[in-house]
């Protein structure tokens, strides 16, 4: 979660078990924004206590740096190398820890089954964070001349979908 990033409440309908949004008492959805250290949010119009297992987002945004060191990353879609991508850990986000590798797609919309492996940790952007590094096929990512990002798709291994971009530059 970043700063900024809205969130809805729901509570869980004594009944069924079931999540449903949470309601003001104009019968508006109650939403709220993360604060500036990503780690609580502030509701209103809250008008009686709710029952929250947790407040998860559809997607997480993660941090992600292709190619490292190389900025822009520079790509030849034709190659039959390697990709490296490093996925930056956070205050919030140990990406080596949380992250369930075998979900993990790259490449032009993010859903190009492009992975070789993983691997491992290391502090690529040395802020003290592990950050996890991942290996794609070029030629599985489906870049194009005129492609100005590459996007990298997953899940956490509590199942939550994660998406990270970066600028990456075509070369032939």
């Amino acid at each position: 979660m970043t700063p900024g990033d809205r969130l809805d409440l729901y509570r869980v309908d004594p009944g069924t078990a079931q999540f449903l949004p949470d309601l003001d008492a104009g019968g508006h959805a109650i939403a709220g924004l993360v604060d500036d250290g990503a780690r609580t949010a502030a509701f209103k119009g809250v008008t009686h206590l709710s029952t929250v297992v947790g407040l998860v987002p559809a997607t997480i945004r993660v941090a992600i740096d292709i190619k490292p060191g190389e900025d822009p990353a520079t790509i030849q879609p034709e190659s039959h190398g390697l990709v490296p991508v490093a996925i930056l850990s956070s205050e919030a986000f140990n990406a080596p820890a949380m992250v369930d590798r075998s979900t993990l797609t790259f490449g032009h919309t993010g859903d190009e089954h492009s992975l070789a492996f993983c691997s491992g940790a290391a502090d690529v952007n040395h802020d003290g964070l592990p950050d996890l590094i991942c290996h794609f096929y070029t030629w599985q990512t489906a870049f194009d001349a005129g492609d100005t990002e590459g996007v990298l798709k997953g899940k956490t291994v509590t199942n939550v979908h994660l998406e990270g971009r970066d600028e990456i530059r075509i070369v032939r």
